[in-house]
């Protein structure tokens, strides 16, 4: 019942896991039996997206923030006129306030996608532009912007890790 499994040390070094008293799902662990050889490379994935993808564009950036304020500032406007016709006490309401929360939830994830970016350096070659805005979103959602920056970076860095990963 040991299963042995290549990690991302070295590529001849294994990591046997034992897999006494492991519920399989229907594929019956077929995918713990992948190798490294089974995926593409990072250069090999990188190949194949456009080279305008990589190009930070502060323009851009600014031209994405405009939009996501402006879209959860008006689903906020929205709701907040809405709570006199549409009391959220009432259980009639609640399909409408059901819908609210979806849209403004997807609209306001657009801020959040931006502080993530600030916080990789995505968002602007200019670092007082791209710190400024990170830091004020993250403020925003009560997350402090450069220790979750470097939190973060430390979870990229060992992401998959079983031992040293977040998550």
């Amino acid at each position: 019942p040991f299963q042995t499994l290549k990690q991302n040390k070295t590529p001849k070094e294994r990591v046997e896991i034992d897999m006494t008293g492991i519920a399989l799902s229907g594929l019956n662990g077929q995918a713990l039996k992948w190798q490294d050889s089974d995926f593409p490379e990072a250069r090999e994935l990188r190949a194949v997206i456009p080279a305008d993808c990589f190009e930070v564009d502060t323009a851009k950036s600014l031209g994405y923030l405009s939009v996501s304020v402006v879209g959860t500032a008006l689903c906020t406007y929205i709701g907040a006129n809405a709570l006199s016709v549409l009391p959220p006490e009432n259980i009639l309401t609640l399909p409408f306030w059901t819908a609210y929360s979806v849209v403004t939830g997807t609209v306001a994830m657009g801020l959040w996608v931006l502080a993530h970016e600030c916080g990789h350096g995505a968002f602007s070659k200019n670092k007082t532009i791209q710190d400024t805005v990170g830091y004020v979103l993250h403020s925003l959602f009560l997350v402090p912007y450069y220790s979750w920056q470097r939190s973060h970076a430390v979870h990229h860095q060992y992401t998959n890790h079983v031992e040293l990963g977040e998550t």
